[in-house]
């Protein structure tokens, strides 16, 4: 007898767009504060690559580093997979936010664009001034 229950991706409303490591997310999870790639992204979601996991349900807040402007979304586990990464769904973005959210999944997808030459870029933060650098230093 066959399953009548579809695949994963057959459920999704939305689209995922790959990434192609152009994605990095600074996220704060239960205190603890991270910098991670996003392995693929929608409007709904992302898939973020994390060694720790976090617990299904657990609430994450998120600050993408992306040349479209600022998108912090509020978003929620909604699976882990051990050793790889996270499946979140965004609970809540601002317009605005909404706005570069839907430019950042257009540069993604354009797949006649001319490919972005690679930048170096060099992070160099000690104790205090990742304190005062953290979006999320006033809570």
């Amino acid at each position: 007898m066959k399953s009548l229950q579809k695949s994963a991706y057959a459920r999704r409303l939305t689209s995922r767009a790959s990434t192609r490591d152009e994605v990095w997310v600074y996220w704060r999870c239960n205190g603890r504060d991270e910098v991670s790639r996003v392995r693929d992204l929608s409007t709904k979601g992302l898939f973020l690559e994390t060694e720790e996991p976090r617990a299904v349900g657990a609430t994450i807040k998120l600050d993408f580093l992306v040349r479209e402007g600022q998108i912090r979304p509020s978003a929620t586990v909604q699976h882990a997979k051990a050793g790889a990464g996270l499946g979140l769904r965004f609970m809540a973005v601002t317009p605005e936010d909404g706005r570069h959210l839907v430019a950042l999944l257009a540069r993604l997808r354009d797949v006649g664009s001319i490919p972005l030459m690679p930048v170096i870029m060099e992070l160099t933060v000690s104790e205090n001034a990742w304190a005062a650098q953290s979006p999320f230093s006033n809570e």
